[in-house]
């Protein structure tokens, strides 16, 4: 069409893109700019118009950088983005900076996941008043490596199904009567 053959497209190509502004940094600095606004609104929303249950707390790698995530859950069950912060969640500072911008919107929190300096981030910031829930699914990666591969999926099982009764008591005889069983297992493939 602009009578060049194929071979020399990229000439036209790049001319047309220094007629528009259309290079490579200019987009580039047209997504950090569209990033940092949009990273900007979730870091300062606020959250007080929602009533909270549980805010889950995880890093989660992007490039070749860790990001600390909150997300919260309604009652109503809507999981609602609370904040993103560059860090670890192995440090708990950057847990507990996250945590006090999250409660500077209007955020209350029922129930945590997480591990321990998710734990003492959260116990600086709202002491003896915040329930601390271990996640279940990482409990379960845990303890899969102290049993035999032949009781995995008995594992899982068994997890799912504690995680539905009514009572810890229930669980808690649940979870024993499975141990015992599991130790059984072990014994067994000793002394064979």
């Amino acid at each position: 069409m602009r009578g060049v053959s194929s071979r020399n497209y990229s000439d036209v190509i790049s001319g047309f893109a220094n007629k528009t502004g259309v290079s490579k940094s200019s987009v580039s600095r047209a997504f950090k700019r569209a990033s940092k606004k949009d990273l900007d609104n979730l870091n300062s929303a606020d959250l007080s118009n929602h009533r909270f249950v549980a805010i889950l707390i995880d890093g989660t790698g992007l490039g070749n950088q860790t990001m600390v995530v909150a997300v919260g859950i309604t009652d109503d069950n809507q999981k609602v983005p609370l904040g993103l912060i560059a860090g670890d969640t192995e440090n708990s500072n950057v847990v507990k900076d996250l945590l006090t911008s999250i409660t500077g919107r209007g955020f209350t929190l029922a129930v945590l996941d997480g591990g321990k300096a998710l734990r003492k981030a959260v116990k600086s910031l709202w002491g003896e008043s915040v329930l601390i829930q271990r996640c279940w699914i990482h409990k379960l990666r845990n303890v899969k490596d102290y049993i035999p591969e032949t009781n995995h999926g008995q594992l899982w099982r068994r997890m799912k199904k504690m995680m539905g009764l009514n009572s810890p008591a229930e669980a808690e005889k649940s979870s024993r009567l499975w141990l015992i069983g599991c130790r059984q297992s072990v014994m067994m493939l000793k002394n064979h």
